[in-house]
Order: structure tokens, then sequence, then C-alpha cells
């Protein structure tokens, strides 16, 4: 069901209920009660001789008298041997909680009542926003997008919380995932291009320093995706110094990354995974490769100096 049609039957059942509505019954000839107009009876269903006609609202003698008022198009008006409540008020509120489909060209809705059930539907909505709201104020980035992933399986899989108010947090949150990538994409361009920056200059260092190795550290900002950026600055690294076993590090993800390759004339001598193992296995970190390329992270982005110092050291 659309989103409008849920709000209006919620509605139209709240509207009901606030008019205080007396719910009438009474035993009625089944030929009598099958002639309300507009009575909304079950295909196929037998009923009993008499019916139990059940009306919110209207008088059943108002039912069996006026043929010309829609009645069952106006109140709920069924056959039904079930108890229900003496007046409408008594239901105090409706809360929509699920619609779903339980058979082919079936739907059913699942709502609560009553003060306690009505209200705890609500309230649990109403936590829920309060910890979408505290993720407005975050960046875009790893930690917003898990909080985001987090929230929506919890809204999801809640099935005590207003249908309609789940229905708006989730709209919220795919805002707010939109959002966060769109930010996320300017970022990253900015973070790459800067990298690419960092890889000009290191590979112009690279290229006058002595020696077949060359250590360098890429800053692209707070926040990059280090290993990504690494990829981006040694691309053009290597462009720059071909014939240099190169090593870069990035710590302003929040981890340790390091990327290390050793070219094609080099390879006999040197081994991009020996060099890496050499310095992840001396900050704690964790990685692999190839003799040509490897790499790896350690999560203490702190290790940066500990880390420069084992890799200029090789071999």
């Amino acid at each position: 069901m659309e989103e409008e049609e849920l709000k209006k039957i919620e509605l139209i059942c709240n509207q009901q209920i606030q008019k205080a509505c007396a719910v009438n019954f009474r035993e009625v000839k089944l030929d009598k009660a099958m002639e309300i107009t507009g009575l909304r009876a079950v295909f196929g269903e037998t009923y009993p001789d008499p019916v139990r006609v059940v009306s919110v609202g209207p008088g059943i003698d108002n039912l069996l008298n006026d043929k010309k008022t829609p009645w069952g198009r106006q109140s709920s008006i069924e056959f039904c041997g079930g108890t229900h409540v003496a007046n409408s008020k008594e239901i105090y509120k409706f809360v929509l909680l699920q619609e779903e489909g339980i058979a082919k060209g079936v739907r059913r809705i699942v709502a609560v009542t009553g003060p306690q059930a009505a209200v705890e539907a609500t309230l649990k909505a109403q936590t829920l926003s309060v910890d979408l709201d505290g993720f407005r104020g975050m960046g875009p980035g790893a930690d917003l997008d898990k909080c985001i992933s987090d929230l929506r399986t919890k809204v999801t899989q809640d099935r005590e919380v207003s249908l309609l108010m789940k229905t708006d947090i989730l709209k919220s949150l795919d805002g707010l995932k939109k959002g966060s990538l769109t930010v996320g994409k300017a970022q990253t361009k900015q973070f790459e291009a800067q990298a690419k920056q960092d890889g000009t200059t290191l590979g112009a260092a690279a290229a006058q320093a002595s020696g077949e190795t060359f250590v360098g550290v890429v800053n692209a900002g707070a926040g990059c995706d280090d290993a990504k950026v690494l990829t981006s600055a040694m691309e053009v690294a290597s462009k720059a110094a071909p014939d240099k076993a190169l090593m870069l590090f990035s710590n302003n993800g929040g981890k340790l990354a390091l990327l290390a390759l050793v070219p094609k004339a080099l390879q006999g001598k040197l081994s991009a995974k020996a060099w890496s193992t050499k310095v992840l296995d001396a900050i704690g970190g964790k990685g692999g490769g190839k003799d040509d390329k490897a790499q790896g992270q350690v999560a203490d982005a702190a290790k940066l100096e500990e880390a420069l110092k084992v890799a200029k050291s090789y071999p």
C-alpha cells in the first residue's frame, strides 16, 4: 500500500475513535441483514441465520429501515460473533505497525490500540528519531555510513514501531545517506587530487635521491581513505622515478597504511613483499602482496615514525 493510503487509514480510524461512536449489535434475520446498504460481507462466506450485526455508530434500526444511505461506506458495519468495545473512545488510539501481503491479492495491516500500546509504539519511534538527529552533525565517512546502516537495520527489524514514523525515519536515512555520498565523492576527489600532487613531489625527490629505495609520506588530508590515496600518489610517483623502489605511507584516515612498489629491474635484488613485511612486523600490522607490489596497514596511526625508520633501513 502507498504511504498516503496508510496515512488515510490511520487518520480515519482515529477520527472514528475521537467521535466516541457507540457500538451497536443485534441478531437479525440473514435476508434482512444482507439488505443493509453498503454492507461489506466476505465473498463465499457462509453466515448463520439469524446473523449478529455489529455497527460502529449507526443504530441497527436505521440500517434496516433506510435503504438509501450507504451505511457500510460511512461506518464500520459487519457480521461478527466476537466481542467489541462498547464505545470507540475505549480504543484510545490506533497506531499502524505493519502492512504486509498474506496471500495473492490480499494485504493485512497490523496495529496497536489502547493507551500503553499506542504510546509505546510512538515513543519507540521518537527514540529512533533522536538517534537519527544525532547523526546529522557527523561528517561523511565510514563512521556515518555504519551509523546509518545500523539504524536502518534497527528500524526495519523493530515490529513495534509506528509504521508511518518508521517510514519517515527511513526516508530521512536515505536523504542522509545520499548527502553523505555526495559530500564523500567531492572529498574523495579532493583527497585524490592532493595525493597526486604529493606523488608528483615525492616522485621528483625520489628521482634525485641516491640509492635504490625511497620512502615518503602522503598528506592528502584528514579523513581520507589511506589505501586509495596511496594508490593515487604511487601512480604518479612511480612514473617520475621508474628506476626506484618506492614505499609510501599515509596516516590521515585514522590508520597507518603503506604501499610498496619495486620495478622489474630491481626485483631479483629487492622484494616489495619482504620490504613491507619487515615494516609491518615491526609495528604490529598486517598486509600482503608480491615481489613487485605489496601493501598493508596497522590500526595505530601514531606508528608512522617507527615505520619510517624501519622502512629506510631496508634492505
